[in-house]
Parts: structure tokens; C-alpha cells; sequence
């Protein structure tokens, strides 16, 4: 599963979803598209519990070492389109 995420504003986003497999060929499409629909509301459920900023400044936060990627990405973001507000980018 890869999952992109276009901000359209603070509460807003538009999810663009790509689902491969190559195996489980003897398994229904009702069975599969199930257990998709399943792993992404537990995911939905998360997500909608997170706040509406997402911080730049990693000072706001404390980090532990399995945040290393998310500190990379927010590092990223401030480089190539620093703080944009109304994304709830600060």
C-alpha cells in the first residue's frame, strides 16, 4: 500500500491510494478490498486524533530515535516550502 497526501487546507486533504499485491491470487477482490478497508480506518481513526499544526520547529516536540524519519521529512519540508499557515505547516 502507498498512501500520498495532498493539503489543501488545516482540515482538509485529498488521500491518493495505490494497492499492489502478487500474491493471494485465490483469495475474492470482496476478501482483499475488506482487509484494506479495515487497516485504513484504523488508520483514519489515528490520524483524525493528531493535531491540526504540524510543527517545523522540532523544538515544540520532545524526539526519541524511531522519529528520525519524521525529523528528515520536517527538515525537507522547511528546505522546500518552509511555513505555510493555512497547511497547518508552523
Amino acid at each position: 500500500m502507498i498512501f500520498t497526501i495532498k493539503p489543501e487546507s488545516k482540515d482538509k486533504s485529498v488521500v491518493f491510494a495505490w494497492i499492489f499485491m502478487n500474491y493471494a491470487f485465490d483469495v475474492s477482490e470482496e476478501k482483499i478490498r475488506k482487509f484494506e478497508d479495515e487497516i485504513i480506518l484504523q488508520d483514519k481513526e489515528i490520524l483524525e486524533t493528531q493535531p491540526y499544526e504540524y510543527y517545523l520547529d522540532l523544538k515544540k516536540e520532545i524526539h526519541v530515535k524511531a522519529d528520525k524519519a519524521s525529523i528528515l521529512y520536517r527538515h525537507y519540508l522547511r528546505r522546500a516550502v518552509g511555513e505555510i499557515k493555512e497547511l497547518g505547516l508552523v
